[in-house]
């Protein structure tokens, strides 16, 4: 058993008391995550993600994704509101693989879905829920789990939640929801429910198969939401191309049902969804939206407000910009944001670089590239002396440097 948990169990504290502090509207300052250690290969350079990931070799899933939490507490992030946890990485197709949607794997990339398997109307009367023991990818994510729980004593999380619209497309293919959505709204919205309905019992075995209780927070895309918040956290990026009727009669409902069974949680899109702002400030349980921002950095800043009407708290992030970039993003970020409520997260991606609302492809060094991320977010969102924070934060982590080595 590696038991690190305690190794970084001030600095969990510490993180998880401002990430806390987010959701109640209270801080000066937003909470910060430099998330250098992706579960995910996107944006990974390429002969540094081992072989064997995500293709069933646990040990090796389990050591590399440690090694990457080692690399994060090294750089000594002070105030840095990344908590270390593991998860059984498979892409973003296990819910759909386990309806019989193709999980494809190509070489240096993240397991993704295939064609759609829905191509008339009568599939969708006969689709069945997974067995979640035994379809699909589903089998070997719980394997992980147990491998993770014997093998490690830090957090699990469960594995990429695909929401309801999103494994709804995956399943019946753009053109066929869309057509069908119109000519015979019955049939999209059972699809809807059994997609639902899955979603809640894959989720559910999963965190039986963790030990945690259906309440306990989770991990969206490496931020971990608040206590007491509620326990679920599910990409909807897809509401990005439906009008907000659309979107409130066909997902918000089933959202909603998802976010009920878990006590409340936590949504993620990329990119601008300001269309959506009415439906999402309204919908029940939503506790944390989580926005990828592709550089719409003042549609985010909209969205923020409308949500903010409804207490819900808002994580922005964004892989990291081109180093020509980083300084005016975050420069830009702090003149349209208001720190409160606001969780600020930077993806560090080596292999890209995000420049207005498009990646290049790049060969950075991560750990120059994370100090320069760093260096830009505290120059304009937490200037060292205003920031109480920060300065418990540098007594803290000084305290405890031989434990972040």
């Amino acid at each position: 058993m590696i038991c690190v948990r305690e190794k970084y169990q001030e600095v969990t504290k510490a993180a998880r008391e401002k990430i806390l502090e987010a959701y109640s509207f209270q801080g000066k300052t937003p909470a910060t995550l430099i998330i250098d250690a992706p579960n995910w290969v996107f944006g990974e350079l390429i002969g540094t993600i081992p072989e064997d990931y995500c293709r069933g070799n646990y040990k090796v899933m389990l050591e590399h994704q440690l090694a990457k939490i080692e690399h994060h507490f090294k750089q000594n992030y002070v105030a840095d509101c990344y908590e270390p946890f593991l998860m059984p990485w498979y892409g973003t197709c296990v819910l759909s693989s386990g309806f019989g949607v193709e999980c494809v794997t190509n070489p240096n990339m993240d397991p993704a879905v295939g064609a759609a398997i829905l191509n008339k109307t009568d599939d969708v009367y006969e689709l069945k829920i997974p067995d979640f023991e035994h379809d699909g990818m589903m089998p070997m994510v719980l394997e992980t789990i147990d491998y993770f729980r014997e093998n490690c004593d830090l957090p699990i999380m469960l594995t990429d939640s695909q929401g309801p619209l999103s494994t709804a497309l995956s399943l019946a293919g753009y053109e066929n929801f869309i057509y069908w959505m119109y000519d015979e709204p019955e049939v999209i919205h059972l699809l809807m429910q059994k997609v639902t309905d899955a979603f809640i019992g894959w989720s559910r075995i999963q965190k039986r198969r963790i030990g945690i209780a259906d309440e306990e927070p989770g991990y969206q895309m490496a931020v971990r939401t608040g206590t007491g918040k509620g326990g679920i956290v599910f990409s909807d990026d897809d509401s990005i191309i439906l009008d907000a009727e659309a979107y409130r009669e066909f997902v918000k409902p089933y959202n909603e049902q998802i976010l009920a069974a878990f006590g409340g949680g936590c949504i993620h899109c990329c990119g601008s969804v300001n269309h959506q702002a009415e439906n999402l400030k309204d919908t029940d349980g939503l506790t944390l939206y989580h926005n990828m921002t592709l550089d719409h950095l003042e549609d985010a800043a909209k969205l923020q407000v409308k949500l903010a009407e409804k207490g819900i708290a808002m994580v922005v992030g964004d892989f990291a910009p081109a180093d020509d970039r980083i300084d005016s993003y975050y420069q830009e970020a702090a003149e349209h944001l208001s720190p409160q409520g606001l969780i600020l997260a930077s993806y560090i991606a080596p292999a890209t670089a995000l420049r207005k609302g498009k990646y290049d492809a790049v060969e950075r060094d991560a750990k120059k590239l994370g100090m320069m991320v760093y260096e830009a977010i505290h120059k304009y969102f937490i200037p060292e002396k205003n920031t109480v924070f920060f300065e418990d934060s540098v007594n803290m982590q000084g305290k405890n440097s031989s434990l972040l080595r």
